[in-house]
């Protein structure tokens, strides 16, 4: 090393005298003590010197280590200083949007409360109205009693008969029983129609006795209770009859002038109806005219048609062979029977209420718990579904239009189901 050699070399030259050396000390050393010392000296300085050569390179790392550590601890700094204004940026703003929202919020309170306001004042109308309204239809039920009281007393005043429901009721049950028993009459081979009557018969009736052949056995009475009810209902229990006669029978060749006042008196209605005149207004019309023809005497209980249209229906189904009297029964049954279809229409027609009879399509289905039908029996036997086969007798049905009131059933359809597929016959 450059500071062993060096040393070397101040050992190897020529020491100076004492006195320059050890200025101002005693010159009392012995021989040969001052170079002793020197040597020392040197040899201490030499010791130093391997021990710096030593520590150096590890100062020299040392000192590297530090400079690193400053630099990281700048980057590290400069690093924490971005991210601290960051997100005391971040803070400042969402601090901000804090005192925006907290003024909306503030805001929508006083907006809510002066709807709560209105709400509140709003149920008060409500409620007020609410009342007025109670009232005002207690009143208009209280009139309107008073109006049914007057009515009832100018119609009996005035000689109008007003039907009642229990009449109409008993009326159409006795019609219902009387057809029951036509339909169930030993007069009627159901297997086999006469083939040379049934071969004179309409389209209409031909269509019946493929849908009667075709019929299962245990369902052949009721499919008959239900062509004759359909016919009945279709020429009778639907006509707006007013009591003169019968509208349809004008497809004879004769015609009847009574006839002719019945369908006159038909259209008027119609007229009414289409004109959109109140249905009260007509039903007050319709009492009125039907009094009058009533008073009249011109009316008749002629069925003459619809008695020669279900006797041609029903001749081929009689039992081979069939006397006179067989013949004679039937056509009176048969008459009879129209006679009273015929009085149970005019007695729903002669009342301010609305009596109809409601029948039901073939695949309609039925309610659980209607109160419109009742099921007795399912085509073809098995397991029933709700969807109705045929009907056997409609139900009567009460409905006063004018009142405002709900459909009242005063008897329910007779009716027969499907079977379910797949259930064994």
């Amino acid at each position: 090393m450059d500071i062993n050699n060096g040393l070397e070399r101040a050992s190897q030259e020529e020491i100076p005298g004492d006195g320059a050396i050890f200025a101002g000390q005693q010159n009392e050393l012995p021989p040969g003590a001052a170079t002793s010392n020197f040597n020392i000296t040197i040899e201490n300085l030499r010791a130093t010197c391997s021990g710096l050569e030593r520590i150096c390179p590890l100062l020299r790392d040392v000192c590297s280590l530090l400079e690193y550590s400053l630099r990281l601890l700048g980057h590290i700094r400069s690093q924490f200083c971005g991210v601290t204004r960051a997100a005391l940026a971040d803070l400042l703003s969402k601090d901000e949007e804090s005192v925006r929202k907290g003024k909306e919020i503030e805001t929508l309170k006083v907006e809510l409360n002066k709807w709560q306001e209105k709400a509140q004042s709003n149920s008060a109308k409500l409620d007020e109205a609410e009342s007025s309204r109670v009232a005002a239809n207690n009143e208009l039920q209280a009139v309107r009693v008073r109006e049914s009281q007057l009515r009832d007393i100018i119609l009996k005043n005035s000689g109008v008969q007003k039907s009642s429901d229990e009449d109409i009721r008993q009326l159409f049950l006795a019609l219902r029983q009387q057809l029951q028993i036509i339909s169930r009459s030993r007069l009627f081979d159901l297997e086999l129609p006469n083939r040379s009557l049934a071969a004179k018969s309409t389209p209409e009736a031909k269509d019946f006795y493929s849908s009667l052949a075709a019929a299962n056995k245990v369902n052949k009475t009721q499919w008959l209770q239900s062509g004759i009810f359909n016919l009945i209902h279709n020429r009778i229990l639907t006509a707006n009859c007013f009591g003169f006669g019968q509208a349809l029978n004008r497809c004879d060749r004769q015609i009847d002038l009574v006839d002719n006042f019945e369908a006159l008196l038909q259209s008027i209605e119609t007229f009414f109806i289409d004109r959109r005149v109140g249905a009260e207004v007509i039903a007050d019309w319709r009492l009125s005219t039907m009094k009058c023809v009533e008073l009249s005497k011109a009316g008749r209980v002629d069925e003459s048609k619809t008695v020669k249209l279900l006797l041609s229906w029903l001749k081929p189904l009689m039992v081979r062979p069939s006397g006179r009297s067989d013949c004679e029964t039937l056509e009176r049954d048969v008459r009879e029977l129209c006679e009273r279809a015929y009085k149970v229409r005019l007695l729903m027609r002669n009342s301010k209420d609305r009596y109809f009879c409601r029948t039901f399509d073939r695949g309609q289905r039925l309610k659980s718990g209607a109160s419109w039908a009742e099921v007795y029996g399912v085509e073809a036997g098995g397991n029933p579904t709700n969807e109705v086969a045929f009907t056997l007798f409609g139900a009567l049905v009460k409905c006063a239009v004018f009142r405002g009131e709900d459909p009242v059933v005063l008897e329910k359809a007779q009716v027969v189901v499907s079977r379910r597929l797949n259930s064994p016959e």
